[in-house]
Formats: C-alpha cells, structure tokens, sequence
C-alpha cells in the first residue's frame, strides 16, 4: 500500500480512530488502541514512505517502532466505534 491508499481508507470508514490494526505481508500484526492511528505518523525518510509506530512498555517507556507502508497489506476497520469489539475475532 501507500500512505495515498491508507488516506483513502480512513476517509471511506470515517476517520483514523476507525482504523484498528494492519496486517504487514509477512503476517505480523500491529494493533492500535482507539485514537492511536494519527496520518501525522506517516514520514518519507529516503525516499521510503514509513510509519511511525508508538509504543509504550510495562514500565510506562515510550519507544517508536518504523513499519515500511507498502509492506502493509490489510487495513482492519470497525464500523461503530462507541461499542466494543473483540479484535481477535477478526484478525486471526
């Protein structure tokens, strides 16, 4: 995917905190809590475009992580935001 591609899905559902999680062509799987998505996040380092990805640990550390977007190949959205879902029931 790229960051265009993204945008327009975030668009299509109704903002980034419909976004809750991607899927990278390697399987791995990151999930975001509710808000956490931002378009802001999205940075060209290199001629590469590139999410940043924030983490916080069990110790409250903060740290970034740096996913390469056209290794993204599933967007997983939620219609209603006000109820709460089982993520992995659709992930897996």
């Amino acid at each position: 995917m790229t960051k265009a591609t993204i945008q327009a899905i975030v668009d299509e559902v109704g903002g980034p905190e419909h976004v809750v999680g991607l899927r990278g062509a390697n399987g791995t799987k990151f999930y975001f809590s509710k808000y956490a998505l931002s378009m802001d996040d999205f940075v060209e380092i290199e001629g590469t475009e590139i999410l940043k990805l924030k983490h916080t640990d069990t110790m409250g550390r903060d740290a970034v992580s740096y996913l390469i977007v056209d290794e993204i190949v599933q967007v997983y959205t939620v219609v209603d935001t006000t109820k709460k879902i089982y993520i992995r029931d659709f992930m897996e």
